[in-house]
């Protein structure tokens, strides 16, 4: 009877181990997502300091970036995750036009390393990209996990990963 006890025992904690370990790499993808839209931003603000002398920014998408951001921050001050993820992923949409944006405004060039701006971005989202795809996976590898058999009884006691609904 002591050996099945142990038996037991070992195996729920082999399970919490298990999803501690894939949450703990969730969280760390998810605070890299975070920083890059965070540097992805300090790149589109000094884009438009540099190119207020040639353009209003407030006629261009740069205007839809900024009040997204603005929103995307409100969203993190209460706390929702999906909904801030969604006006980060429409600037995502929105940052695909930054070449539209130069051959809009041609003056943009006399910008001091216009497309060192545009290639950061471009940079940038690509990189957004990658860790958007690892970070969905992740979510759907420790929700699985969950429902495994190993982890099955610990689910009772653990929830889900929130933003499991959200989509990119």
């Amino acid at each position: 009877m002591l050996i099945l006890f142990l038996i037991f025992t070992i195996y729920i904690l082999c399970g919490f181990l298990l999803l501690k370990n894939k949450k703990k790499n969730l969280l760390q993808v998810e605070h890299s997502l975070f920083l890059k839209f965070d540097e992805r931003f300090n790149i589109f603000e000094t884009l438009i300091e540099a190119a207020r002398p040639f353009v209003d920014y407030e006629q261009t998408f740069l205007n839809e970036i900024v009040k997204s951001r603005i929103r995307a921050k409100k969203f993190k001050q209460n706390g929702e995750k999906s909904k801030e993820l969604q006006q980060e992923e429409l600037i995502s949409y929105l940052s695909k036009q930054i070449e539209l944006l130069f051959k809009e405004f041609p003056k943009l060039y006399k910008i001091e390393d216009p497309l060192k701006h545009q290639e950061n971005i471009l940079k940038i989202e690509h990189e957004l990209s990658i860790l958007k795809k690892e970070y969905f996976t992740l979510i759907n590898e420790y929700n699985n996990l969950r429902k495994s058999p190993i982890c099955y009884l610990l689910s009772f006691f653990i929830p889900p990963f929130e933003p499991e609904d959200t989509k990119f």
